[in-house]
């Protein structure tokens, strides 16, 4: 395939619920650096990080289940149904002599966050773009459900002129987010979003032990700076990070910002 002048592969796998789709890009035989998108992204969304990468990684970029060309059930949505899905990812690249890199932004954060604490050994370092923290006994998700379902609602609705109201006042590419939102399934939005304000995220992050990074967006609402202290002191293996003048989508605001980050991080 070929978008703007980029060539990537599809690739598709059965895992014990259904098909999933990822995209591929580079040196096959370079080491694997997996990115998960949020609630109502898709694979695509990382396509401009993807063409800043250096050649001496294999970029892969996974379509969630409910997302993308991945399969839509009606039901599945937990942090388990996600983390196994992962699982089958990461056995697809079991082949490569250097453990893959796992990128997640926003729902994707808690998904790998989760992820590292079951799984430590199959992972060689981690970036976590501003995750959610909420949970039990954690303040709640800021954002109401209505800012991601009603979105999806008007452009099923096709009311383009209601949708764009959604993003006014960020930086978003309007046109860009239509495409990811017209290729996420409704369930996968609803259920994500409420199994961030009933499964844990802090239990997880606790039990990391890979290298990792935390990238807090300054204008984003999801990491206060008390919270982030907390983090901080939490544990010693996540470096965190508060990068300033940006929003949550950090890194469709400034890929060169995201990959330089990523790049320093990596001592690359």
């Amino acid at each position: 395939m070929d978008e703007n002048g980029f060539a990537y592969e599809s690739v598709k796998i059965q895992t014990l619920d259904g098909e999933l789709r990822y995209i591929v890009s580079g040196d096959k035989q370079a080491q694997p650096i997996v990115f998960l998108h949020g609630i109502t992204e898709y694979a695509k969304s990382f396509l401009p990080v993807m063409k800043l990468m250096p050649k001496s990684f294999y970029c892969v970029a996974v379509d969630l289940r409910g997302r993308g060309e991945s399969f839509k059930p009606e039901e599945g949505y937990t942090l388990r149904d996600y983390t196994n899905d992962l699982l089958a990812v990461m056995n697809s690249l079991s082949g490569h002599a250097q453990r893959p890199i796992l990128v997640g932004h926003s729902l994707s954060g808690r998904i790998a966050a989760a992820f590292a604490a079951e799984h430590p050994q199959l992972i060689s370092a981690m970036v976590l773009i501003d995750p959610p923290i909420s949970g039990p006994g954690r303040r709640p998700f800021p954002p109401p459900l209505s800012r991601f379902t009603g979105p999806k609602e008007a452009i099923e609705a096709g009311d383009m002129e209601a949708f764009a109201a959604f993003y006014a006042n960020t930086k978003m590419d309007v046109s860009l987010k239509a495409e990811e939102l017209r290729a996420c399934a409704m369930p996968a939005i609803v259920q994500s979003y409420r199994s961030m304000n009933v499964e844990p995220f802090h239990s997880h992050y606790r039990r990391i032990t890979t290298r990792a990074l935390l990238l807090a967006a300054e204008l984003s609402p999801l990491i206060t700076n008390e919270e982030l202290y907390e983090l901080r002191q939490m544990n010693a293996y996540v470096k965190v990070k508060r990068l300033p003048g940006i929003g949550h989508e950090i890194y469709k605001e400034d890929p060169k910002l995201f990959v330089s980050e990523v790049l320093y991080f990596l001592d690359v």
